[in-house]
This record gives C-alpha cells, sequence and structure tokens, in this order.
C-alpha cells in the first residue's frame, strides 16, 4: 500500500508519507499550470529506496513544463537509488567532505548522482543590540544540505539572466563545474 510507504529526510528532521509527498508535488504542478510563464526551481531533501510510479509521473510532467529539480541523494553510503533523486527527471545532488575534494563518508552515491556538492555546513552568526548580544551556531551535514547550496546556486543564476535558460542549459553550465 503506497499509504504505508516511508519517506525519510536525510537530515532526520522528520517522517513522511508517499501520499504526503505526492500531495505537494500535485501542488507545486498546478502552481505550474496556472504560472506557465514563472521559471520554477524545486528542491526535494527526502528520499526513498522503493520506487513510486505516481510520483515518477508528476515528476516528468513537472519535467515536461519547464520546472528544475534537485534533490538530495541520501546519507547512507550507499550506491542504493533513493527517489526521487535517482529519477532522470531530477539533478540528483551527493555530499562532499569540507575540503570538497572526495565524497562524505555517509553520502549516497551511484551513476545516477550529476553532482557532488559541499555537505558540511557551519554557520555562525552574532546579534546585538540593546545591549544584549545573542551567539547562533548551526551545525549540520548531509546531502540536503548539498542539494540546497545547489538549489541556491541555480536560482540565483535564473534570477540574474534576462533570457531565462532551459533545464538542458542549466545541466550543460553545470556540466563545467
Amino acid at each position: 500500500d503506497s499509504i504505508k510507504k516511508r519517506f525519510h529526510y536525510p537530515a532526520k528532521l522528520s517522517v513522511i508519507t508517499e501520499e504526503k509527498v505526492i500531495s505537494g508535488l500535485r501542488r507545486i504542478l498546478e502552481f505550474v499550470q496556472k504560472n506557465p510563464q514563472s521559471p520554477v526551481i524545486l528542491n526535494m531533501s527526502f528520499g526513498s529506496y522503493v520506487y513510486s510510479a505516481e510520483m515518477h509521473s508528476i515528476i516528468k510532467e513537472l519535467y515536461s513544463r519547464g520546472v528544475i529539480m534537485v534533490a538530495a541523494a541520501g546519507n547512507e553510503n550507499t550506491e542504493g537509488r533513493s527517489y526521487p533523486s535517482a529519477f532522470e527527471e531530477v539533478i540528483a545532488v551527493a555530499a562532499s567532505d569540507k575540503s570538497d575534494k572526495r565524497k562524505a563518508d555517509y553520502s549516497n552515491y551511484g551513476d545516477y548522482i550529476f553532482i557532488t556538492t559541499p555537505g558540511e555546513v557551519v554557520y555562525k552568526r552574532t546579534y546585538r543590540g540593546l545591549g544584549n548580544s545573542l551567539n547562533i551556531k548551526i551545525e549540520g551535514s548531509g546531502t540536503s544540505f548539498s542539494s540546497a547550496r545547489l538549489t541556491g546556486i541555480i536560482a540565483k543564476f535564473l534570477a540574474t539572466e534576462k533570457n531565462r535558460p532551459s533545464r538542458e542549459e542549466v545541466m550543460s553550465i553545470l556540466k563545467t563545474f
């Protein structure tokens, strides 16, 4: 039963059902259908090792409408295909280590991976005001950080281009990295 299939967030934040993922993808598809001129980039930081034909069908439709989709490959250090990152219409992102020179120990890998980006994040910020200060430090690692980083880079690129590049043009540029 597809409702019982579970999805995991690689960052271990939550667990969701396939039904909820599909519902969210349908809502994005509705937006794209109503706003065909709006550039849409989608980051998916969740995954399942169970193939879903229904999800793949929606992903194909989003792809055909020009949506750029980026997905985290997973954090189990396996070659197993995690969906949606393993769908050919999706840019699958693995994580590299701090030096960005080799695959992170936890990152999934395989022939479906399109690109590897740093998966470790350290964010430090001090807020000052009214004689008080607040120090915030956020640390984390995972392919969710890698895919979010790449999604941000693509979004910034799309925002600066006067003529919106196609997904193929974006992929071609990414291959140069």
